[in-house]
């Protein structure tokens, strides 16, 4: 079976690249034919103008030409649907990453600011309607399967939409054949929309998987340790510089690891390593995103933020301590409303909500180095190991179930 995929992938982002690499393997080793439909609206396209020709963001556009099937350019609805219907794609799975965001204009104020509010811009994909909520479906010449795999919502504040946006919201939904999440507050606003009438599982984000769909793309660890030159129990830090830029926090935690035999190494974001340290080991750029999986796939410890380091960590049973920058704020940016965070939902999955700060409101307080590093001392490997291989068999439970709602649908039957 021909399956599009319509996903955040052609990006400069290391979790959306492997994200996508996870779902094209599963599908080709179950013999269908997988490709990505290239759906860029203008605007999203606007946003990385340029950024082809930096070495970073050069990485990961040349990663996903490399490795991922695409379909043509495609600006809007009625071209997805052109796509769809010359390249004989029989049925469509959107996601896995943050494909259902739905903020709205009230969601989008700030404030305070310094012109006391603003009004954040949102590109079209990240705002209802768009392709991503299957908008394209009523274009389509014939019905076509189609499935929203592991969706997440990026914590938007849906309650704060209009009441005939929330109808809309729920007719689209209910247009799909399958419907499953990634985090407890999107299942919430799908519940939410469609008034009751759909109740999505909760499932896996696919680099949960990805030591399985895709090992052999994975570099060997002595492979990575030769070609970065690095010890054999080395701690990756990854920070953006609006979080910890405080040099002397990262020599306090640069000596706590030492003295537990931990080397610590700075691990790049997409824009680079943007902190100040000591480290004596820092990865450069550019970085492959399968260099980027290896790395902390083979480390002894992760340290940082963002969602997918910590998935990959998770996934590997790698000892974790994250600044969790995620959530909805209220009250001038002074309370976050943690369970709209998705690094807590997984964290709390696995049941090392303690291995966590939030670190998003204005007067979080930072921990010290020594309780980041007897934190990672602490880590629970075992009770890790188990509840992957119990994520890796929801996965699969997951992409069976799609498969076979595929292969049964009446109009494709016939």
């Amino acid at each position: 079976m021909k399956i599009g995929i319509l996903t955040f992938a052609n990006v400069p982002n290391f979790g959306a690249n492997l994200q996508a690499l996870s779902t094209v393997e599963y599908l080709k080793s179950h013999g269908h034919d997988p490709v990505l439909i290239k759906w860029e609206p203008e605007d999203f396209s606007a946003r990385f103008t340029g950024m082809e020709r930096q070495p970073q963001p050069a990485a990961h556009f040349r990663f996903v030409r490399e490795h991922l099937p695409w379909t043509s350019l495609c600006r809007d609805d009625r071209e997805i649907c052109e796509v769809i219907e010359r390249d004989g794609i029989e049925a469509v799975i959107i996601g896995s990453d943050a494909v259902l965001q739905c903020p709205s204009l009230w969601s989008r104020i700030d404030f305070p600011t310094k012109k006391v509010f603003r009004i954040n811009k949102v590109t079209s994909e990240r705002l209802y309607p768009n392709a991503f909520w299957g908008t394209f479906q009523s274009g389509l010449k014939r019905h076509i399967p189609m499935a929203i795999m592991s969706a997440s919502s990026q914590n938007s504040p849906y309650k704060s939409h209009s009441r005939r946006t929330l109808k809309a919201m729920g007719r689209s939904l209910g247009g799909f054949d399958y419907i499953s999440v990634r985090d407890r507050w999107t299942r919430d606003l799908v519940r939410y929309v469609s008034a009751g009438t759909i109740d999505p599982l909760i499932t896996p984000d696919p680099v949960f998987a990805f030591n399985y769909n895709c090992e052999g793309f994975i570099p060997s660890r002595r492979s990575i340790l030769e070609h970065f030159g690095l010890p054999e129990r080395y701690a990756l830090v990854s920070m953006k510089c609006v979080m910890l830029d405080r040099p002397e926090w990262m020599d306090g935690l640069k000596a706590k690891a030492a003295e537990a035999g931990l080397t610590c190494v700075a691990l790049p974001m997409p824009t680079g390593v943007d902190f100040k340290h000591t480290f004596d080991y820092e990865i450069p750029t550019p970085l492959s995103p399968l260099d980027w999986y290896a790395l902390i796939k083979y480390a002894s410890a992760y340290i940082g933020e963002n969602m997918h380091p910590v998935v990959v960590a998770l996934h590997n049973a790698v000892p974790t301590y994250c600044f969790d920058t995620y959530g909805s704020l209220r009250f001038a940016r002074m309370v976050v409303d943690e369970k709209s965070s998705k690094i807590h939902d997984i964290m709390d999955v696995f049941g090392v909500l303690d291995h966590r700060i939030n670190a998003l409101t204005r007067f979080w307080r930072c921990p010290s180095p020594s309780e980041v590093i007897d934190s990672i001392l602490s880590f629970d490997r075992e009770a890790c190991q188990r509840k992957a291989r119990d994520y890796y068999a929801a996965y699969e439970a997951m992409m069976e179930e799609i498969l076979k709602v595929f292969e049964n649908d009446k109009s494709y039957n016939r």
